[in-house]
């Protein structure tokens, strides 16, 4: 597309994957084709103008055929190639105005009784008859349309590995503020769970109930476990982003929305979160942690045996019933995975050839001063951000002075409660860490020659790896110091791939020595690790 997709466009594109979804998200044989498209032409979909309607069976193969044709160069290609063509006509006013159906929706809305006769002597510019009645029942505004529907609940189970993902967000304890210590923040746990094995891709506590943490936790789910056809939520805020409608649509997935103040809908993600309270929290908050990377730790640990336990519904551990349909998982594409993942904003830049950005400034290059570009980032890292001219990459761009890391900031909340600690917590929550540790200390401390040594500080087996450490994993555990082009590879290599914790790199890198040996280059290593990566 030669210009800029506006976010109308966007919208629709979003919609049109979200009818063509079912045809497109796994291999289908010629019958179960044929019935999946029989349901989609059945099916009334929405659409971003508040129309409710069919589509035909041309404009169907027309969207299917579009999305596979530029399904080769990446799945953010096949989204693309679903937005709608330019009118020849835009801007030009309709002859029904928007303003006339939004007040007769408010009429109809306020009182379901109402006819369309007593609508239109409401409206002054009244349009005819069947003209309001087709336009209202588009917008779902009919009195049978309107009226509450009762409320029943039925079991539900997608019917695969990673069919569907629910996510939500749980309110936890207080720790103290990191920035001020005789203060406390609340954390907030965001967590990804897969319907149908009940196994929990990742899941990770906060500081803030934020956009920015809802990506860091959708990521690294994605980079471990693959992606979702399917990712079911609440109406929140950050849920509701179209950043976010963006980011799943890229992943080739449908977001869905579950019904307003009916958290029965998401019961699964509910009742993992019940079995958080009262096994994992009531003990963690006895033991007497007081800093975040500590109680995502001892989290973690616990989450590991929450997974390699029989779960009484399925009669099968979320580990092993996950990891029975793991070869049906779709992965993202490597080369995509960092640009998928990026935020974007549009800004214009202004005569001192600079950009404003969560209170950094940014200096871009003079010639495109006065115009509009887009600015891509990563919203957990604002050291640097990608400028973007009508899709097309200009440059990286670094603030002359870095005022804001993240994309928000914590705001300070009330002082926790006081739990008295207790022995048997604190005992518990350290004994889940050390056996989550040494399941995977030997083999680390073999790979690395020594124990968890890397240079002037300490690795632990489940740290995630900033850069430094790891290049260090790397050459200890191929045995050789890296320099020149192998040391610059390994910084775009870990920008696109990370997070990595210590004891995965390190795991997987000793497998594959085992194997091919040393004497291969980076590339090589790294290439393989990247697969090893996605299978764990």
């Amino acid at each position: 597309m030669s210009d800029k997709p506006s976010k109308p466009a966007e919208e629709v594109a979003l919609a049109r994957f979200a009818a063509i979804v079912p045809l497109v998200t796994r291999p289908l044989d010629k019958g179960e084709a044929r019935a999946v498209r029989r349901a989609i032409l059945d099916q009334v979909h929405a659409f971003p103008d508040d129309s409710h309607r069919k589509i035909s069976e041309r404009t169907l193969r027309r969207w299917v055929a579009d999305y596979r044709a530029a399904l080769p160069k990446g799945t953010m290609a096949a989204l693309e190639a679903l937005y709608p063509a330019l009118r020849s006509d835009k801007g030009v006013p309709r002859k029904f105005e928007p303003e006339i159906l939004e007040e007769a929706v408010k009429l109809k809305t306020e009182l379901p009784d109402r006819s369309i006769h007593d609508i239109l002597l409401h409206l002054e510019k009244a349009p005819k008859e069947s003209t309001l009645a087709y336009h209202l029942r588009q917008r779902g505004a009919t009195s049978a349309q309107l009226k509450t529907p009762g409320k029943a609940f039925k079991r539900y189970q997608a019917k695969g590995v990673n069919a569907m993902w629910q996510s939500d967000v749980m309110d936890g304890e207080f720790l103290p503020d990191p920035t001020c210590p005789d203060k406390f923040k609340e954390i907030h746990l965001m967590a990804f769970m897969d319907d149908y094995s009940r196994y929990v891709p990742h899941g990770e506590w906060y500081f803030k109930e934020s956009l920015p943490c809802l990506f860091d936790t959708l990521k690294k789910g994605t980079l471990t476990n693959g992606c979702a056809d399917r990712y079911y939520w609440d109406n929140g805020p950050i849920y509701r982003s179209r950043q976010v409608k963006l980011v799943c649509g890229r992943l080739g997935g449908k977001v869905i929305f579950s019904t307003p103040y009916a958290p029965e809908g998401r019961g699964k993600i509910e009742r993992f979160f019940k079995t958080v309270r009262r096994s994992f929290v009531k003990e963690a908050r006895h033991a007497g942690i007081k800093t975040l990377p500590e109680w995502n730790k001892a989290f973690w640990a616990w989450l590991d045996r929450y997974h390699h336990r029989v779960h009484r519904t399925t009669r099968q551990t979320p580990h092993d019933r996950w990891h029975a349909g793991a070869d049906q998982v779709r992965y993202p594409n490597p080369a995509e995975i960092h640009e998928i993942f990026l935020w974007e904003e549009s800004r214009c830049v202004r005569k001192t050839g600079t950009i404003s950005l969560a209170g950094n400034e940014y200096r871009v290059d003079d010639a495109l001063v006065g115009k509009t570009v887009q600015v891509r980032y990563d919203p957990l890292d604002l050291a640097t951000v990608r400028i973007y001219v009508n899709d097309q990459f200009r440059q990286v761009a670094e603030p002359a002075q870095l005022v804001t890391h993240t994309h928000r900031k914590a705001t300070p909340h009330r002082k926790a409660d006081k739990y008295l600690p207790l022995p048997s917590s604190k005992r518990l929550m350290e004994r889940l860490v050390a056996e989550h540790q040494q399941a995977t200390q030997a083999v680390v401390i073999a790979a690395l020659g020594t124990p968890q040594d890397a240079g002037t500080r300490t690795i632990d087996p489940l740290d995630h790896l900033d850069l430094a450490a790891f290049r260090v994993v790397v050459e200890k555990t191929l045995g050789k110091a890296l320099d020149g082009p192998d040391l610059e590879a390994c910084e775009p290599f870990f920008r696109r791939y990370a997070p990595f914790r210590c004891g995965d790199v390190a795991i997987a890198l000793a497998d594959i020595v085992a194997t091919k040996g040393t004497e291969r280059h980076l590339e090589y290593y790294l290439g393989e690790l990247a697969h090893a990566m996605r299978r764990r």
